[in-house]
């Protein structure tokens, strides 16, 4: 169900983004607040903002910050919004995911006006002719400094060409496959005093990126820069990966929630998490290697095949 911001549920649900004023000359900044007030123990999906919303640019945006208020977490993020080109534009609305519901700010109609002359009050000048100004040391200076770097720069190449020595044999490194980079960082990760030292969300934003870094490199899905939302909509179409499609949000969503509400889960949660995310390695590691293998059987017998049909073909002759 969708719900407007300040919508049926206003007692117990609210969000909002409230500029400080619906019209401004072009250039010139205004700020909104962005309110998000949710039951404590929801989980919230924060909408992403980029460096635009619709036609408006975000100038500025400061970290979210957290009140509790109550059994509410009240969250309020503060922007500076402009625009270079006149006229009429919708700040659109803004999706945020609290528990299983979906709620949207009200969007707001903004109007952005041109700077008006007065011409009669301005006093008119004719055109000038031009004035000659000679050049100064310091406006010659660049390019003598320019002139003694190329003359340095083709030195450099005579006398690395006159001593280049025999090159030496490039040693090949075989690559490490992403299912052990990925066992390899989780043990690493196993071994950092990052719980102990109470840094979360450090520790979710490793563990994400472990995750992250081996769903792009074993399954070509691009994730490391991708939302929560683009990379489980990424995934939609690669089979190894269904089963695990679950939990990859499940673990994602909660990474979210540390990184941007600086939520902090139970401690037997951490490790819940962690486990999910070697299970999801393993799991997709196993279902590519088994798919691999499916893909060569099928391409091995339809070579016997065609061999199969080459030799008849060559009796008949």
């Amino acid at each position: 169900m969708l719900i407007w911001g300040l919508g049926l549920k206003a007692q117990q649900t609210e969000v909002s983004f409230t500029p400080d004023t619906t019209s401004f000359a072009i250039g010139n900044q205004i700020n909104a607040l962005l309110t998000v007030k949710a039951p404590r123990d929801s989980v919230v999906e924060w909408q992403v903002v980029a460096d635009t919303i619709g036609k408006l640019e975000v100038v500025w945006k400061s970290k979210i910050d957290t009140l509790l208020s109550n059994n509410y977490n009240v969250f309020t993020q503060n922007y500076k919004l402009t625009s270079f080109d006149s006229g009429s534009y919708m700040l659109k609305p803004l999706r945020f995911k609290i528990g299983e519901e979906v709620y949207y700010t009200q969007p707001k109609m903004l109007n952005v006006t041109t700077v008006k002359v007065d011409t009669t009050k301005q006093k008119m000048y004719g055109i000038k002719g031009n004035i000659y100004v000679g050049y100064t040391f310091w406006e010659i200076l660049p390019y003598i400094l320019i002139a003694l770097a190329v003359v340095v720069f083709i030195y450099m190449i005579y006398y690395f060409w006159r001593n280049q020595k025999p090159k030496k044999k490039k040693i090949y490194v075989p690559k490490i496959p992403p299912y052990d980079v990925a066992m390899k960082n989780l043990k690493e990760l196993d071994k950092t005093e990052l719980l102990k030292e109470g840094n979360i969300k450090e520790y979710y934003g490793r563990l994400t990126n472990i995750l992250r870094k081996y769903i792009e490199d074993d399954h070509n899905v691009s994730a490391m820069e991708f939302t929560t939302d683009e990379i489980m909509d990424s995934i939609e179409g690669v089979d190894v990966l269904k089963d695990s499609k679950s939990r990859i949000k499940e673990l994602l969503s909660q990474s979210d929630f540390v990184k941007f509400a600086k939520f902090k889960p139970e401690e037997g949660k951490h490790y819940y998490f962690r486990n999910l995310a070697e299970n999801v390695i393993i799991e997709s590691s196993e279902a590519l290697t088994k798919q691999k293998l499916e893909i060569e059987k099928q391409q091995l017998e339809l070579k016997k095949k065609k061999e199969v049909t080459n030799n008849n073909n060559t009796k008949d002759e």
